[in-house]
């Protein structure tokens, strides 16, 4: 009777079959699933965009990387602190021409006023670099003086350069020209300084510049401009001002002889 009780049969063998097919196939399962855990890369990344989400799958990519050499040039912190090549400067040849048309004598007009403005801005360091030459001047060195209280900066070549712009007379009218109640310019043993910057980032902002007339050695010019710092004075819109100046041929060239820079007091 126990004999055939346990006897296998058909069925039984079968069912012997599908258990070992399936406990083989868990086996797989769990190789499978661990090894997917070892490989991170094959797994996605959620990103969220803007409250969506999506999936990106990481790529591995190959980049040239190219290197660059780039050479920044600094100021030799030494004096001369900067350089004025006043032969570079007002070289047209109508500057040295005496009879001019209208529109070869505004040509001669901008080009002055370009130079004066560079001059008298206390903040514009393009030609006159005096901020340098304040903050680094060594002591005992004559690049920079202060005199009452205010620091001044050498102007390298200042009489050169200023004659080539300005007449004899203007040069003489320098003392009067004063910016906060300091002079702009003043020379002190042969060598010209300008005064540091009592403007800020204040700028002459040119809507026009016209000649009104040129009668033999004078030439007279019109300047319409607006200072940049309109909004800091309390104005809503630039305000619009007018400035007459003049010049006059002398010794060979034109030089500004009439001249009331807009930031100057």
């Amino acid at each position: 009777m126990d004999d055939e009780k346990f006897k296998i049969n058909k069925t039984n063998i079968i069912v012997l079959i599908v258990d070992i097919v399936l406990f083989v196939l868990v086996i797989i399962s769990i190789i499978l699933l661990v090894n997917s855990f070892k490989d991170e890369s094959r797994l996605p990344n959620l990103e969220v965009t803007k409250e969506r989400t999506s999936t990106s799958f990481i790529r591995t990519t190959t980049e040239e990387t190219t290197t660059t050499t780039t050479t920044t040039t600094r100021r030799n912190l030494n004096s001369p602190y900067y350089d004025v090549d006043v032969d570079s400067l007002l070289t047209s040849e109508l500057l040295t021409k005496k009879n001019l048309t209208n529109e070869e004598a505004l040509e001669v007009s901008k080009s002055l006023f370009d130079i004066a403005s560079k001059i008298f801005n206390t903040s514009d360091n393009s030609l006159l670099d005096i901020e340098t030459t304040i903050d680094y001047a060594k002591e005992g060195e004559i690049d920079a003086i202060t005199i009452d209280g205010t620091k001044y900066g050498i102007i390298y070549n200042g009489k050169s350069l200023l004659e080539k712009c300005f007449t004899q007379y203007y040069i003489y009218e320098f003392y009067n020209i004063k910016i906060a109640g300091n002079r702009v310019i003043r020379e002190n043993k042969d060598n010209y300084y300008r005064v540091e910057n009592k403007l800020d980032n204040v700028e002459v902002v040119v809507n026009d510049l016209s000649v009104s007339s040129v009668l033999g050695s004078t030439i007279t010019a019109n300047l319409l401009y607006y200072k940049s710092n309109y909004k800091e004075e309390g104005y809503t819109s630039p305000v619009y001002q007018k400035m007459t100046f003049k010049m006059i041929y002398e010794y060979g060239r034109w030089k500004i002889n009439e001249f009331k820079y807009p930031l100057v007091d």
